[in-house]
């Protein structure tokens, strides 16, 4: 209700709490944001960052739903790129 309207102001979409089996109440608010608005857009990639890495910390992912050796797969190629992007420095020889 609060992060889902159109790009205008007078695209409210409603909340229906009862449907399929009844049609009223429907529920409007006219403080929604924005679909694409950068509430939405910062929420989403605050999970995304999260999920990222909580994959990274704990070295599985919600990939594990759909197939374990994707999860493999997608949990290598995560950290293969973070250990590019953030080498490890190791003890210098002296």
């Amino acid at each position: 209700m609060i992060g889902a309207r159109g790009p205008t102001i007078g695209d409210l979409w409603p909340i229906c709490y009862s449907e399929p089996l009844f049609r009223h109440p429907i529920w409007f608010w006219k403080g929604q944001w924005r679909l694409d608005g950068w509430q939405n857009q910062f929420i989403f990639l605050t999970v995304f960052f999260v999920a990222i890495w909580l994959t990274l910390k704990r070295g599985h992912s919600f990939v594990e739903v759909v197939s374990p050796r994707a999860d493999q797969i997608f949990v290598s190629v995560l950290k293969r790129g973070r250990d590019r992007l953030f080498p490890v420095r190791g003890s210098r020889a002296e």
